[in-house]
């Protein structure tokens, strides 16, 4: 059976790493995250009770017993090294995930309005992801439309179903 799995990539919480290529070009990790110990992130919920994050053999455990029905009631964001995404400039967001429900996967604004819209969280990639029990490498192209230098990077679990996600190996990286 197959899930769908939002996945949410904010531009203030970024991560990737690098890549092989054949073709000679040059490819720049800018974030490579991969849970060996966890310290890079921070799960909010509004039912700690019900909603967990865990490490479990270096991999980031998601269990969602109550969903609320809104993407960012229950996110997992990256909070460590900050990082810069150029204007212009073309990225690759990559990660592994399997489970039994959707994640979303945005990179934002992180609380500021670079671009002057009026909001503070505007999404430069929003990708829903759907899951199955297998491990699934998943990977999004994205062209930046201005400079951040605090991009965020969250993946969404507030909508429904509930379910357990798992995530590995996310790396944000320019394109060769």
């Amino acid at each position: 059976m197959k899930y769908s799995i939002p996945f949410f990539i904010l531009m203030s919480l970024a991560m990737m790493s690098s890549c092989d290529t054949n073709s000679g070009s040059s490819e720049e990790t800018i974030l490579s995250e991969d849970f060996s110990d966890g310290s890079n992130w921070t799960f909010t919920t509004d039912d700690s009770t019900a909603n967990l994050f865990t490490i479990v053999k270096e991999e980031a455990m998601l269990t969602i017993e109550h969903p609320t029905g809104n993407d960012f009631a229950s996110q997992l964001a990256y909070t460590g090294d900050k990082f810069t995404l150029k204007s212009g400039e073309s990225y690759i967001i990559s990660f592994d995930a399997r489970g039994t429900r959707f994640v979303n996967m945005e990179i934002q604004e992180n609380d500021v309005d670079i671009n002057n819209d009026r909001r503070r969280f505007t999404s430069y990639i929003d990708k829903d992801c759907d899951l199955i029990a297998e491990n699934h490498i998943f990977s999004f192209e994205f062209t930046m439309p201005l400079t951040d230098d605090k991009p965020g990077l969250v993946f969404d679990f507030g909508r429904e179903p509930a379910g357990q996600v798992y995530l590995d190996n996310i790396k944000i990286r320019t394109t060769p």
